[in-house]
């Protein structure tokens, strides 16, 4: 089953950089480990679009993490990352690609995908680079051996699409696939395999069909969709997903989900929803939420994070900056809290800051490592 060996975090301010950033971390097995990214906010501002909300994260060795987005972002933003070095039951691919289209395949080792899931992230590699569609792009498996990137084509752009194909044994995953045209309502859910919540965890990502019309895709907050167990029990079938209202006309849109499942390598997992108000504060105001948690290993417990907005309101750079609405930041500070935290920003639309974050805590098993032979205490008996 798949055990952590260790679990590294922490958080990068980052501000104007025209290079990525690279951190030093203690070294871990490559081919074992993965990296999750989230960012939010730190200074409000309607001059700058949306890729300041797409990081990627990567190990380039054994003890460097690289971070990077576009290269002309200069508003502050933090971005919080975990690396997670598995055991010898956990094999990781990962690579980068430039993204020119709606759709980039991107060839692996042949994997069982009943027993593998993907994490993407996308960054910005050129600027302009607008639109809501590219802050969460669509990783999906087009075979064993293709791993694909989804994302709306309806700009002239180039992104890095950076991925991790993660092959574990002891999990089962079900990979899904949906096509919603707009008559999808705030909240909408689709069938599963039967799953034990508490055992199991979400990794997904949405994207509007190529013929959606563009106005639809920069203005609609409505796209930013949050998903969950539900109900989150023993017994869960369901996947919600839910917005603040139905996709306008014309809007259709495409779900891909991996529901990842492991009874004996996954010791519990923690769902719950918190709910940030809206605030006219400062320029640089941070919101804070700590919430008390079920007691858990945090040297062996992830953090996967999602979100959406509670009132519509447009998501383009041009217009009240919506998007650091639902950019949220979340860590252990113990054993019993997680801090999650987003921008607070300074706007004329308090209702546009009012926002869901949803928070999953995975927690495996740790690796037990053997007491070799020379170091035992050997008994003499004297006779």
């Amino acid at each position: 089953m798949p055990n952590v060996v260790s679990i590294q975090t922490g958080e990068q301010t980052t501000s104007g950089s025209t290079t990525p950033y690279n951190i030093t971390i203690s070294s871990v097995v490559t081919s074992h480990s993965i990296v999750l990214v989230s960012c939010r906010a730190g200074q409000y501002t309607n001059s700058y679009y949306e890729n300041k909300y797409m990081w990627t994260g990567t190990l380039t060795s054994s003890t460097n993490l690289q971070i990077a987005s576009a290269s002309s972002i200069t508003a502050t933003m933090y971005v919080r990352w975990q690396v997670i070095e598995f055991d010898s039951n956990t094999s990781v691919q990962r690579g980068e690609q430039s993204i020119l289209s709606s759709a980039q395949l991107s060839t692996i080792s042949a994997v069982d995908l009943s027993k593998t899931w993907g994490i993407s992230y996308l960054h910005a590699s050129s600027d302009p680079f607008t639109g809501p569609m590219t802050i969460a792009p669509r990783g999906r498996f087009h075979s064993n051996t293709t791993y694909q990137c989804n994302t709306h084509s309806a700009y002239s752009y180039t992104a890095i699409h950076s991925w991790q194909v993660i092959e574990q044994t002891d999990i089962s995953v079900e990979h899904l696939d949906y096509s919603v045209l707009n008559e999808v309502t705030a909240a909408d859910d689709f069938t599963i395999n039967q799953v034990d919540a508490d055992k199991s965890f979400i990794i997904a990502g949405w994207n509007p069909d190529n013929s959606t019309p563009l106005n639809s895709v920069i203005w609609n907050a409505n796209m930013i969709r949050q998903y969950r167990f539900e109900p989150n029990t023993s017994t869960t079938t369901k996947i919600r997903t839910s917005g603040f209202q139905p996709y306008p006309s014309g809007m259709q849109m495409h779900f891909s989900a991996m529901i990842i499942t492991s009874p004996s390598g996954i010791i519990s997992a923690q769902q719950n929803a918190v709910y940030f108000e809206g605030y006219i504060g400062p320029p640089n105001a941070v919101k804070t939420l700590d919430q008390s948690i079920t007691s858990v290993n945090t040297n062996a417990s992830m953090v996967l994070l999602n979100g959406t907005h509670q009132s519509w309101m447009p998501m383009n750079g041009n217009s009240e900056e919506c998007s650091c609405d639902f950019a949220f930041t979340g860590n252990l500070t113990s054993s019993t809290n997680i801090r999650l935290q987003r921008h607070d920003r300074e706007s004329s639309y308090v209702n546009a800051a009012y926002s869901w974050c949803y928070y999953k805590i995975v927690e495996f098993g740790t690796e037990e490592i053997p007491i070799p032979e020379a170091g035992r205490r050997k008994q003499v008996f004297v006779t």
